[in-house]
């Protein structure tokens, strides 16, 4: 029988583990198939107690990126991570 909780780790605090799950979720901007490579891969061991803490820091990374751009959009800086037509690609129905 499995326990309910368990403690799992705080964020951030895996040293390069960490690293690497906020680094994905930002390359993940460009490369979007790393989102279900990266949520796959993580369920595989579904019971690992650090398994929401892993997802957490990766989507940190992804949303934290997505908000750069969203801020150098506005402010209409150019930059190279992606543009307006990426976002209508992805998302026809909202743009």
């Amino acid at each position: 029988m499995y326990k309910l909780y368990m403690k799992s780790r705080e964020l951030f605090t895996d040293g390069w583990n960490s690293f690497w799950h906020v680094l994905l979720g930002i390359f993940s901007i460009r490369f979007l198939a790393i989102v279900p490579i990266f949520v796959i891969y993580q369920l595989i061991d579904f019971y690992d107690k650090n398994l929401f803490v892993d997802i957490a820091e990766f989507f940190i990374g992804f949303f934290s990126i997505n908000f750069v751009v969203f801020i150098l959009n506005s402010c209409k800086i150019k930059h190279y991570l992606i543009d307006e037509s990426f976002y209508k690609s992805v998302f026809p129905k909202y743009f």
